[in-house]
């Protein structure tokens, strides 16, 4: 999804997608396996790539729900209200776990929540490691310390105290997208103390946190890159 879109039309192109891919996809299978595996290892993940930097919320995520049961059940899936008919497994059974009798699926503000908690650190760790070379979330700590100005920069901002007057006013700033300020709330919850410090890591300060097969671009630079950096810091097998 194209990075200036408004939340609004970044969900509504998100569930669109899901739809298509779901109306492609309802009569490939007939066991409840197999639709539970194709939205396991084919609609969902783009879906979650698709809303990686939309925070949560639970609007959304009922109409996921509902599509999934919709998938699920047979029926075609619809994004605003629909017929549903008689159903025959109820979503208790479709969102239990395997070992409990059910199909194994997660509601999707469980998954959607845990992601985008997952983005955050990985954002945090690249925005707090220090190098010389600019991390490739150097443009929007730029949004965020702006937003934050003049009382420091991103990391000052990582470590204040989240209960002062000002901090709590940011997260409530519109100069602060919606994605950042849950970034910044998980991450102040997480905390163990005002040191706290990232594990260092060269390739979370090099590597995009989207650098995976639905990167618009070649990966394998990424890879060569990896492959590299492991290469070089490989000991020298007893030579001297």
């Amino acid at each position: 999804v194209a990075p200036n879109l408004p939340r609004n039309a970044r969900c509504d192109y998100a569930l669109s997608r899901l739809r298509d891919r779901l109306l492609l996809w309802r009569h490939k299978s007939t066991t409840l396996a197999g639709k539970a595996i194709i939205l396991q290892a084919v609609c969902l993940p783009v879906l979650w790539y698709q809303l990686a930097w939309v925070a949560p919320d639970t609007t959304t995520a009922a109409i996921i729900d509902k599509m999934i049961l919709q998938f699920i059940n047979g029926e075609p899936p619809v994004i605003g209200a629909g017929a549903q008919g008689h159903r025959l497994l109820h979503q208790s059974i479709v969102f239990a776990p395997k070992h409990q009798a059910g199909l194994g699926l997660k509601p999707a503000l469980v998954t959607w929540s845990a992601r985008h908690r997952g983005h955050s650190l990985r954002y945090m760790q690249a925005a707090l490691t220090t190098s010389p070379v600019p991390a490739w979330s150097s443009p929007s700590m730029a949004v965020v310390a702006n937003a934050y100005a003049p009382w420091g920069n991103f990391a000052d901002l990582a470590f204040a105290d989240p209960s002062l007057p000002r901090i709590r006013r940011l997260l409530k700033s519109k100069a602060v997208p919606d994605r950042f300020k849950f970034m910044l709330k998980y991450w102040f919850d997480i905390r163990v103390g005002p040191s706290t410090l990232p594990a260092p890591s060269p390739l979370v300060h090099e590597q995009p946190l989207w650098s995976n097969q639905f990167l618009p671009v070649d990966s394998c630079s990424y890879i060569e890159k990896d492959h590299k950096m492991a290469h070089s810091i490989r000991p020298d097998d007893g030579q001297d």
